[in-house]
């Protein structure tokens, strides 16, 4: 059976899981699972619809393509790889079948390594083949796209085109995506840090295109999602008791911990999960969160889970720091 993006509501009530599955499973198997565990989010479920929205239009005439943009660790390789798992790979006679070609630009970034790079990730066994014309080069990678019926190209790390302002490289660039575009009817969704937007800038064609853009954020402190997002979390953990993630005094200073960025939250509960296994632990209490933090997000400041921490004086600088 096809994998399914997992649809976990982000709302506060009760989550149901079978916690059995994990009475067979070693210590080492529950930290895997949980570094596994992706919880979607609102956000998250508006970045499934841009991915979904683009993949529908292959084929037509002029394919929609867009952007997700977004600082690290707010989520956006999290919701291609999610997206991902809903179209695999399958084999056929005529040879496998790719609906999604998942690629990331290399560094330094040149139109020749990118191009080689997408024929890395299309598994060709001939991508070390070099070309000196970059025009043979692109041919064959059309003819590669429709031998695997690609519908949809994801690209990551877009910024490394616009990396210290190299506008010959973004001229060319976003000249060599516009006609990929045209000439293979597969939309393309771009994914990147917020300055790189500046490729679709530099060409109004491709800028033109490009019309279903979102930039992701982490979660702000008054959202109400960031407490619903750890409190489904914990009804996920391997254990029989809840660890009270949403509470008042904890959510906050995870929030503090991770300043809202969900991909700093997930390697903080991983290994206080880690932590709490280790010690016969049933729950993630403060002090497994506060070793937890030392061990893996010490250098970001003072550690927010241990006795004497100023949280009220935390709190009113976040809350300074979203008055806009």
């Amino acid at each position: 059976m096809e994998p399914q993006i997992r649809e976990n509501c982000p709302e506060i009530k009760t989550q149901t899981i079978d916690k059995s599955k994990f009475e067979n499973m070693s210590a080492d198997e529950k930290v895997d699972y949980v570094r596994d565990l992706v919880i979607v989010y609102p956000q998250m479920k508006l970045g499934f619809e841009v991915l979904e929205n683009c993949m529908n239009s292959w084929g037509t005439s002029a394919p929609e393509c867009g952007c997700i943009l977004g600082d690290s660790r707010v989520g956006k390789t999290t919701i291609a790889k999610e997206f991902l798992c809903k179209y695999p790979d399958y084999d056929e006679p005529e040879g496998v079948v790719k609906p999604i070609l998942y690629s990331s630009i290399p560094c330094p970034a040149h139109i020749g390594p990118m191009i080689s790079q997408l024929f890395y990730d299309m598994k060709d066994p001939f991508w070390t083949k070099a070309y000196r014309n970059i025009g043979i080069l692109t041919l064959r990678l059309y003819e590669l796209l429709k031998k695997c019926r690609v519908k949809l190209i994801i690209v990551e790390e877009v910024q490394q085109l616009v990396d210290q302002d190299r506008k010959k490289l973004i001229r060319e660039s976003s000249d060599w995506f516009k006609d990929l575009i045209n000439k293979t009817k597969i939309p393309v969704v771009f994914l990147g840090l917020p300055d790189s937007s500046k490729i679709f800038i530099e060409n109004e064609q491709l800028g033109g295109r490009v019309l279903s853009r979102m930039e992701l954020k982490p979660f702000q402190y008054a959202d109400k999602g960031f407490r619903a997002f750890l409190y489904v979390f914990d009804t996920q953990l391997p254990f029989q008791k809840m660890s009270g993630l949403a509470q008042s005094d904890v959510w906050e200073r995870i929030y503090i911990a991770s300043n809202g960025y969900a991909g700093f939250v997930n390697p903080l509960l991983v290994e206080s999960t880690k932590i709490a296994l280790n010690h016969k632990m049933n729950f993630i209490n403060l002090p497994v969160l506060a070793h937890a933090y030392n061990n893996k997000l010490s250098s970001f400041g003072p550690n927010p889970f241990v006795p004497g921490f100023d949280l009220e004086n935390a709190i009113k600088k976040v809350k300074k720091n979203t008055i806009k």
